[in-house]
Order: C-alpha cells, then sequence, then structure tokens
C-alpha cells in the first residue's frame, strides 16, 4: 500500500498475528513508517463499534495518520467481539496486543524495541485503549489516547442500557460497571492520558470521558481533555466522505500536542486554546512548527524548532531551554493529508495544465489527479473557446511565479484580452460550489481600480435564473471585483492579515495572498468572469487556488497560510522569529545558517547566538532585555539598548560598530579583544580568558538586573457575569435588544451597515422560551446576545503582561453555526463558530496588554435577525507579568478624542481648536467608522477611543511634549491610509529636527516606533507630523505614546563577585573608556591605560579621565616583594 502523492512512504504488513489461537480476531495490519528504526515509537490502534461491530479497517485513517504525521509504527488490530464472547474477552484481546508489541518477538522480526506502547482508540475501541493501558505496567506505556471513548461506563449504561447487555451478556450490576471501568484502574502512577469529546454526543454521553479524566485529575495523573461543539449527529470525529475515515484536523492537531509534548516529533501550532502551555520533561525536537499567537514553554527539557515560521509568535521561555534553528533551505511545508483530502477544488499553475503549442489553457485540472489525462477524480476548470482561453506563463528566472494569465479586464465584445475558465465536474459539465473558504494568489492587471481588476469568482447575483438555496440572496456573500474583495458575510484575511469581513482595497499590481472565510454557503462557478457586470471577464493573474465547502478551523488555516505563503512568497523562510520572554533561569539559543534573522526578546535569561548570519535582536516594546547574551559566531545587531555579552573561553576579537557586534577569532587564546568605536557591555567572562584588550570605544563591566515579578493578578472585566441586567428583565422581559445606548458598562450598537429590526445585540435570560436550554447559563441567569450587532466592555489590566481571554459561548436553538468576532481594544484576536445549543468554553492567548483599561468587544455575523450567539462567563486571567511601570512623556490628546464637541456637527474636522494640537494645512481629525463616506470604509477601529488625526498632502500637526525623567525614549504611534488615499508619506519631526519618513500604503492601523536618544529631566520639544505626499493622499494617526526605555545595565545593579577571573588583566588604549556600572568592589589581576600601569582601588574618583560608573576595581602593585616569616 502506498502513501499518497505527496506524503512520507509508509508500509503496511498485512495480517500480523499476535494471537494465532482466536483466528482472524487475533490479527492486526502493521504500518511502518519509510524511515523506522529501533527506537521507532509504537502506537496500539483498536476501532470502535460498540464492541458487537467494526472492524480494523474502519480505523486504517487514524493508523495512517499516527504513522504519516507523528512517525508510529502503528498495529491496527481486530479483537473478539461480543457476538463471540462477553467481557472481558475483548479487553483481554488488547492487552494480549499490547504485550505483543513489548515482546522480544516483535523485535526480532521487525527491528523495532518497543519499550512502550501507546494505544489510541475511538468509542468502544477508546474504553479499550484506556483500560489496555492501564492494565499495563505503567513504564510500558509512553501515553493513552481516547477519542470520544468511554472511562466510565455507567454514564453510558444508564443512556444505552442494551449495549451493555450484549457486552456483559446479561444486565450488569453497578459493581461490574465501576469494575469494567478504566476509571476504577487509575492510580497516581497511570501513565498520560489524553481524552477528547464533542459536546454534546448522542452516541456516547460527554460525562464518560469528564468523570475519568476528573479522577485522573485527583490522584495527580496528567490527563488532557478536548472537547467541541457537535457538528453532526453522532461522535463528530470523521471528515465527511473520507476514505479511509480521517479524524477532523482540530482533533488530529490536539493529539499531536498531546505526543508532541511527551515524544517529540513534528507540529504545526495555530491559535486554540489547547496549544497555551507547552511542557517537556526530555530534550524535545520539533519539526519547523507554525506559531501564531502565544505559547509558554514549561518544565526543564530543551525544546528545538526547526526552520520555524512564526513571525506573529509570542512565546514565554519560563523553564528550560528554548532552540530556534534556521536552516539555508528548507522544503515548503506540506499539507496534512486529512486538509488535503477536506479541499474541493485545489490547482496550481505549475502542474496540471493542459495548453496547446501558444500556451493557451484549455483545461486546468485539479493537482490531485494521477494524471491530468484521466481518468478523472476531481472537479477542473475548462474553456473550449480558444480566443477566450487563458495563457500560462511559466516562470522564467528565480524569483518569478508561474501564473495563468487571465488577460486585462474588459467587455469580451470590444477587449479581445480578457478571458475566463469555467468550472466543471470530471464528465465536462458546468458545476459551482458552495464554498466557505477558498485561498488564492494572484497578481491584478489594472490595479489602482482603473476599470476593473480582480474578477476572481462568479457571485449568484450574476446568474438567471436566480438560484435556489443554498445560494438564494447570496448577491454580496462573496465577490472579487474592482479593486475589492469583499466578504460580507465572513472575514477576509490580505497577506496574512485579518480584514475582520470589510473590502480590502488591493491598488497594486503586485502578488497577494487572499483568505476568505464565509458565514454560509457563496457560490462560485467560474475563474475571472465578473459578478457586477455580466460578461466582462478578465484582469487577473492566478498562481494557486484552494476552495473548501466545509468550514476549516483556525489551525488549519494556519496551515494552508502557511503552505502558500512559503511556496509563494517566503522560499527562504520569514526572516522574523518572533518575539520570545524569558524568565530568569531560561535560555534560548539561535542557530543560523546564511540568512539572516530578526526577533524581539524582553525579560531576562540567557540567548546564545551561533551561525555566520547575521541576527538582530530587538529590545520588547514593554520592558528591555536584561539578561546575557553570547556571541558564539558572526553578527549581533541590538535595538532599542545594548545587550549584555557573557563572554566564552577562547582567544576572540568583538568588533562594536554602532550597535551591532561582529564576532572574529583571535590568535591569542585566552585574551578578548574589544575593537570599533561602539560600546561593549560584559555580563560574565568564562574562567578561561586572562585579559581583556580595549582598542577603541568603550568596556562596560555590568551585570543584568534581578528580576521582580509581582504575584499574578486577574484582569477586572466590567460586569463579566452580565447578572446586574436581570432586574431590568424580570419579570416581564426574557430578553432585550439594547439599541445605541451603554449599560452597566457594556456599550450595545448595531451594525451600521444592516441597520434593521433583529440587527442588534442585547441582554437573554436562561429561561427564555426557544433561545436556549433553560438553565444552561454558565454563569447566574443572564447571558450576552448577538445577533449582527456589537457590544463591548472595558476592563482593566492591573499590571503589564500577557493575559488569556475566556469565556462561554452557545447558538441559540435552530440557527446554529453563527459567528463571533472577538476584539481587544478594536483589533481581532480571535473568530469564532457556535456550532452547538450546549455552552463551550473558549480561550485565547491575548497580546501584550500594558497596564490600564481596555476595551473588549464582541461582534455577531449572520445572514439575517433570527439567529443568535450566546456569551458568558466572560473572564481574563494572568497569563505572566512585567514589572516595568512605564515611564511617559506628556503627550496631550493622544489619540485626539477631546474636546467631544469638535464632532457635534460634523465627523471629519480641519484644524479644530481646543485639542491641544496645532494643525496647519489640511489636516484635522476624524470619527473613524462614522457616517462620513471616506471614513466609514476603514477596515478596523481605531486603536485608542474613536477618533484620530488626518493630514492629507502637506498639512502637519504638532505640539510640545514634556520630558519627565532623564534618559532614552521610544516615540510609538499607530498610522493607516485614508480609504481610497494610499501611499500617503509624511516625516516625524522631534525639536525641528526630521528623524524618520513613513509611507501609509494600508488602511490597516499598523504599530510604528522611533528611538530618541539622550533626552533630559525637565525638557521640553516640539513633535510633529509634517506630510510629504500629493495632495490626493492622506494619513490617518492615532494613539501617540512617548515612553522612557528601561536602562536594563542600572535598573537593579548588583555585585561582579564571581562574574570575571580574578586572574583577569584589563589593557585599554588611550583614548577609550571604562565603565563600572555595578556596586561593590572587583578584585583585578593588572590594569593599564595607555600603556600605563595603575595599582590600588581604581573608581571615577581616583581617575576621573577614563572611568565612570558605581563600582571599583582593587589592583595590586605588580613587582613588590612579600616576604612571608
Amino acid at each position: 500500500m502506498a502513501a499518497p502523492p505527496g506524503a512520507a512512504a509508509w508500509t503496511v504488513v498485512s495480517n500480523v498475528a499476535y494471537n494465532a489461537a482466536i483466528g482472524t480476531a487475533g490479527l492486526g495490519n502493521l504500518y511502518l513508517p519509510a524511515a523506522h528504526a529501533p527506537d521507532t515509537p509504537v502506537a496500539l490502534a483498536i476501532h470502535g463499534g460498540g464492541w458487537s461491530a467494526g472492524d480494523r479497517a474502519s480505523w486504517a485513517g487514524v493508523a495512517e495518520f499516527l504513522c504519516n504525521d507523528l512517525g508510529f509504527a502503528v498495529f491496527n488490530i481486530e479483537y473478539r467481539l461480543t457476538g463471540v464472547g462477553p467481557w472481558p474477552l475483548c479487553g483481554n484481546d488488547c492487552i494480549d496486543a499490547a504485550n505483543f508489541l513489548l515482546s522480544d518477538a516483535f523485535a526480532r522480526r521487525f527491528g523495532i524495541d518497543c519499550r512502550r506502547v501507546w494505544p489510541c482508540g475511538g468509542s468502544a475501541g477508546g474504553h479499550l485503549a484506556l483500560w489496555t493501558g492501564l492494565s499495563l505496567p505503567p513504564d510500558n506505556v509512553g501515553g493513552i489516547i481516547s477519542i470520544s471513548g468511554i472511562g466510565d461506563l455507567q454514564p453510558d449504561a444508564v443512556a444505552n442500557p442494551s449495549r451493555y447487555v450484549s457486552l456483559f451478556g446479561h444486565v450488569p450490576t453497578t459493581q461490574e460497571l465501576i469494575n469494567a471501568s478504566p476509571m476504577s484502574r487509575v492510580t497516581a502512577a497511570s501513565p498520560p492520558v489524553f481524552c477528547s469529546h464533542a459536546v454534546p454526543d448522542t452516541v456516547v454521553p460527554p460525562a464518560c470521558s469528564q468523570h475519568f479524566i476528573d479522577a485522573c485529575r485527583a490522584a495527580g495523573v496528567r490527563a488532557d481533555a478536548y472537547t467541541y461543539a457537535q457538528r453532526d449527529t453522532g461522535h463528530s470525529i470523521w471528515i465527511p466522505g473520507s476514505n479511509p475515515h480521517r479524524l477532523f484536523s482540530d482533533i488530529e492537531a490536539a493529539i499531536a500536542a498531546f505526543v508532541w509534548s511527551l515524544k517529540g516529533g513534528g507540529l504545526s501550532v495555530g491559535q486554540d486554546a489547547f496549544y497555551t502551555d507547552l511542557t517537556l520533561t526530555n530534550d524535545t525536537l520539533v519539526i519547523r512548527p507554525l506559531i501564531d499567537q502565544s505559547l509558554r514553554k514549561l518544565g526543564p527539557g530543551t525544546a528545538t524548532f526547526l526552520n520555524p515560521r512564526m513571525p506573529r509568535a509570542g512565546i514565554d521561555v519560563t523553564d528550560g531551554d528554548l532552540a530556534v534553528t534556521v536552516s539555508d533551505t528548507f522544503a515548503t511545508p506540506l499539507l496534512p493529508e486529512g486538509l488535503k483530502r477536506k479541499a474541493a477544488f485545489w490547482v496550481d499553475a505549475a502542474t496540471h495544465v493542459i495548453t496547446d503549442s501558444e500556451g493557451r489553457v484549455s483545461r486546468w485540472h485539479d493537482v490531485r489527479e494521477t494524471s491530468p489525462q484521466g481518468p478523472w477524480r476531481y472537479m477542473m476548470a475548462t474553456n473550449a473557446d480558444a480566443a477566450r482561453q487563458p495563457r500560462l506563463v511559466t516562470a522564467a528566472a528565480p524569483g518569478d511565479k508561474t501564473y495563468l494569465d487571465f488577460g486585462v479586464w474588459g467587455d469580451p465584445a470590444t477587449n479581445t484580452a480578457s478571458r475566463w475558465l469555467f468550472w466543471a465536474g470530471t464528465n465536462g459539465a458546468p458545476k459551482a460550489l458552495a464554498l466557505r473558504a477558498l485561498f488564492m494568489v494572484f497578481g491584478s492587471h489594472n490595479g489602482n481600480g482603473a476599470g476593473g481588476g480582480l474578477c476572481l469568482i462568479q457571485n449568484a447575483a450574476s446568474l438567471t435564473p436566480a438560484p435556489t438555496a443554498p445560494f438564494a440572496g447570496a448577491s454580496d456573500r462573496l465577490w472579487l471585483n474592482n479593486d475589492n474583495v469583499l466578504a460580507d458575510d465572513g472575514v477576509n484575511w490580505l497577506d496574512r492579515r485579518m480584514r475582520d469581513g470589510r473590502a480590502l482595497q488591493i491598488r497594486d499590481k503586485a502578488y497577494h495572498l487572499v483568505e476568505t472565510f464565509t458565514l454560509q454557503a457563496a457560490r462560485a462557478d467560474t475563474f475571472a468572469k465578473d459578478r457586477t457586470f455580466p460578461g466582462y471577464s478578465g484582469g487577473v493573474r492566478i498562481c494557486e487556488a484552494l476552495f473548501f465547502t466545509t468550514e476549516l478551523t483556525d489551525a488549519e488555516r494556519l496551515l494552508v497560510e502557511d503552505y502558500l505563503w512559503s511556496k509563494w512568497f517566503a522560499r527562504q523562510g520569514d526572516a522574523a522569529l518572533g518575539a520570545y520572554r524569558l524568565e530568569e533561569s531560561s535560555g534560548l539559543r539561535f542557530q543560523l545558517g546564511t540568512n539572516a534573522a530578526t526577533a524581539t526578546v524582553s525579560g531576562s535569561g540567557t540567548i546564545a547566538k551561533s551561525g555566520a548570519a547575521p541576527l538582530t535582536l530587538t529590545n520588547g516594546a514593554e520592558r528591555a532585555f536584561g539578561g546575557t547574551v553570547k556571541l558564539h559566531e558572526g553578527a549581533l545587531t541590538a535595538i532599542g539598548a545594548p545587550f549584555l555579552m557573557d563572554v566564552d573561553a577562547g582567544g576572540q576579537i568583538l568588533n562594536v560598530q554602532g550597535s551591532t557586534t561582529f564576532r572574529q577569532p583571535a590568535p591569542d587564546a585566552g585574551c578578548l579583544r574589544k575593537s570599533g568605536s561602539g560600546e561593549l557591555a560584559i555580563a560574565a567572562l568564562d574562567a578561561g580568558i586572562t585579559s581583556v584588550v580595549v582598542e577603541a570605544g568603550t568596556l562596560r563591566l555590568a551585570t543584568p538586573p534581578a528580576p521582580a515579578c509581582p504575584p499574578p493578578a486577574d484582569a477586572a472585566v466590567t460586569e463579566a457575569s452580565l447578572e446586574a441586567f436581570v432586574a431590568e428583565l424580570r419579570p416581564s422581559l426574557t430578553y432585550r435588544a439594547y439599541l445605541n445606548t451603554t449599560a452597566h458598562g457594556w456599550s450595545f450598537t448595531q451594525d451600521v451597515a444592516t441597520v434593521g429590526t433583529g440587527f442588534h445585540a442585547g441582554i437573554a435570560l436562561d429561561d427564555a422560551g426557544g433561545l436556549m436550554p433553560p438553565g444552561s447559563a454558565p454563569d447566574g441567569d443572564a447571558v450576552l446576545y448577538l445577533n449582527r450587532g456589537q457590544a463591548s466592555t472595558p476592563f482593566e489590566v492591573p499590571t503589564s503582561g500577557v493575559y488569556r481571554l475566556s469565556f462561554h459561548a452557545a447558538g441559540r436553538i435552530g440557527y446554529l453555526n453563527r459567528h463571533v468576532i472577538v476584539s481587544v481594544d478594536g483589533m481581532p484576536v480571535r473568530t469564532l463558530a457556535t456550532r452547538s445549543t450546549a455552552f463551550c468554553q473558549h480561550a485565547v492567548m491575548l497580546p501584550f496588554l500594558p497596564a490600564g483599561t481596555h476595551v473588549l468587544g464582541f461582534r455577531g455575523k449572520g445572514p439575517d435577525n433570527n439567529g443568535a450567539s450566546f456569551l458568558d462567563a466572560i473572564r481574563v486571567t494572568a497569563v505572566r507579568l512585567c514589572p516595568a511601570a512605564p515611564v511617559l512623556a506628556t503627550v496631550t490628546n493622544a489619540s485626539f478624542e477631546e474636546p467631544v464637541e469638535q464632532f457635534e456637527t460634523a465627523v471629519m474636522t480641519t484644524a479644530p481648536t481646543g485639542t491641544g494640537w496645532t494643525f496647519e494645512g489640511t489636516a484635522g481629525t476624524g470619527r473613524i467608522q462614522s457616517a462620513d463616506p471616506v471614513l466609514r470604509q476603514m477596515p478596523s477601529a481605531v486603536p485608542e477611543g474613536m477618533a484620530a488625526a488626518w493630514l492629507a498632502g502637506s498639512g502637519s500637526l504638532r505640539q510640545s511634549v514634556q520630558i519627565p525623567l532623564a534618559g532614552d525614549y521610544r516615540l510609538t504611534f499607530s498610522a493607516a491610509a485614508m480609504p481610497g488615499r494610499v501611499n500617503h508619506a509624511f516625516e516625524i519631526r522631534f525639536d525641528g529636527a526630521p528623524l524618520a519618513a513613513f509611507t501609509t500604503t494600508d488602511t490597516l492601523f499598523e504599530r510604528r516606533a522611533l528611538h530618541l536618544p539622550g533626552l533630559s529631566t525637565g525638557a521640553s520639544a516640539e513633535l510633529a507630523f509634517a506630510g510629504k505626499g500629493a495632495t490626493s493622499t492622506a494619513s490617518l494617526i492615532d494613539d501617540i505614546r512617548i515612553e522612557r526605555c528601561e536602562d536594563s545595565h542600572a535598573a537593579l545593579r548588583r555585585t561582579l563577585a564571581g562574574r570575571f577571573p580574578e586572574t583577569l588583566s584589563l589593557d585599554l588604549a588611550a583614548g577609550t573608556t571604562l565603565i563600572l556600572d555595578y556596586d561593590g568592589t572587583v578584585p583585578l589581576n593588572a590594569l593599564r591605560y595607555g600603556g600605563r600601569p595603575l595599582a590600588g582601588m581604581i573608581d571615577a574618583a581616583s581617575e576621573p579621565g577614563f572611568v565612570s560608573g558605581t563600582g571599583r576595581l582593587a589592583v595590586p602593585v605588580h613587582g613588590t616583594r612579600v616576604r612571608i616569616q
């Protein structure tokens, strides 16, 4: 049996007997990875079927997943069903199969020395997997995986009594049920377990898993739980239509996370809640992780990320080490097999394209076809009209793209260059798809919105006669036309950035990656046919596209995005390696090849850099990195503040030029030479270094500050349980819409695009008839409900740090699969679907939050006024806190909200007064997403409040700011382009001196930062934003902060005792500087300055010419004879 195309190969040894005495029931199929070795882990796969039905074929897809995706050798077995004999025959068979895998006979035959087995089963097979794993000696089990399994038989026996008459051969007693329950076998020594279960599950009650999990945790046993809303009837574990049956990708990812933390292996990490923590007790190799949000690395083990793709990641390393290795080249990531099968249509211009001698494309086939010549298993895109066929353009040089050229957009009657392709089934007949998700890599021909452009997909509105369900009324559900991409009932991403379902403006001819999720089916049946102008076509160059007719999870979306972005836009990998926060006892190691990389760091601990390529480290925005850095090879650039160096043994030269330190080998072993005009800060020296020679610049002897983190404190969410509303509703109401008003700290807003009955938000009680099951609210009686309205509430963050948002959500009875967009301070952080009337908990790690007030928002998405999502028990809990309290310069009206009177007569003003700012020329303030025809097109809310400043052409704004304490400062602000007026250039000036120039190319606000060095206490300086662009362009500015950079060298000084060898000698050239950045005295073997030996107590007072700082050096007088009596 061969692996599917594009997957790693495996082999299957069929009908391996683990117990020949029981005939075919004692057989199994052994799946062997292509590169199996003696230490390859082994999984025991156990099918379900209520103990009375089923066979190994039904579990073959799970066996393939465990083998191909996780690297297991997998033994997929039969066992005796209840028709042969009652319990415990089937349980004994599974234990026999596990012991066979642990035997010497298995090792001799297959070359795998199985020391630990991993039982994995589903439903009744989950019961048997738990039973088997808990019946073996704990040291012989790596971990147990139960999918919708039965850890406690009693709840299922109540719901399905006939099942247990079949299992036991009679009506079992309560004690028999207890004795046959895996829960009864849990001890403190039991191995780790993983349990997944749908809520609700109409086949096996979720309580069967929950009771077992509770028992494990009570005994101190690790029990990972993954629950999800029911997708269909039954267990909700299989991808519909998959053959062999394949688990849903989110279940596979949860299993992978469990396995990864115990044995290592490859994993792509998305933003789902179960990825929050990674605990490692042993060294682990992680193959190329994909991390989108926050992750905590716990435990003393070392995790190695090989060729990671995590430019947006925030990673806390609280214990042990994290190694980040970036090779020179690596293969484009492959999609998991389950996700490949899930795609309804997948085309790539580089393959399966049928052309004539002139490159005209008559058929474009799915990449999964064995051959484009047939026979065909998947749909295709085709056009029999040679004059209207797109052209295949093949990449001619490295960096070029292969694409199908659909020509310039226009009316085919007058424009001979416009082309298209119809979608067709395997028989060539026209075929449409009801899309729920699409991914496209494409470039526009027209650009700038001139006469159209991105005519990618035809929608239902252009069809005659009008379509029936599910396409009826779908005129604006999904279309790509002119210079816009719109999913009115959905969410868009452009080049990996969420756009919250509003129109995307694409004003250039460059290539882009567009991702769109629709909230209900959207019809598509043609490439490059216009929706708004029937008959018009062309305007696009398409490289690759994937279409899905079922919803994708967040993790699945990230996997497809990563695959396409790596393949078409980042063949050498992302230079950005994420943001890291280290604790004092943790370490971070970077191993680079020849490609430069960047990362952001904060906290303490130790960072090591190896490899020839340069690494740029930026200090965290809230807190500078106060640990030490070891530079083993190459160059290191420090942005924001210099890093303290912990210098290795061996002769070397550290050449410091500005903020970049270069490491070179030196011929004199045991000597560190410091060259270059920059400052080298040394935290510690290896005992093998006996001398330091400073040829130029400054040497600072210092140690990192001692961290002082306060105890965690959760954020306070205003009226998080919503119970204050109960008295307003009872006794006469069970739910109430709050229309554009504020009550009990919550603000409610109608959807401005669909104002009308039902398009609102409000409060419901859990006894509201017909809306939700009575008494189901998780926290009290009241819940938040959302149709297409919005609700927001402030929450107070006590201390700057990382926080986790959690809440419970459910859907209205009869109207499931509605969506909610969750935002913090106006920026989307999660999109979720309420697929069940039972409340399920959701959690998401939030971006780093500074102390103060923030705004939590929930926006409903749906096609009509009937559906609703319910939310309750909203919490924001602390994950990790940073102690530094920011020192801010005074910026008056930094978010342009005052005075509120400026917006009473207009939502967009020019040169308003009383704002604390001076406006000149075409500049002023405006309320974003208001009634103004331009500002309401902004894709997201402003970063702070509701207003922002605007400047067009050469307009400007300025004010005088006050500096509270001397030191280095960081200026940060948010900027965006005004809709329809992109590519505006402006300049930042500080006290009249130009600092930097920016151009706003995107209508989504982006955070910008500038360094302001050496400001004096009490100083007053003018901050100005001055336009430099054409009058047709304009920018928006908001949320301006000037914050003092933490001085990591002087914040908390400690003695240097033990940090430097007592035999150390320092030799400084004339004109160099020595800074003693510590308290106390350090003994030194010898000190020379400009060839002149110095002795005694050396400090700033004794040698003011070249020594500064608070510490002292004790230097003996060399050559003095000491007589010992």
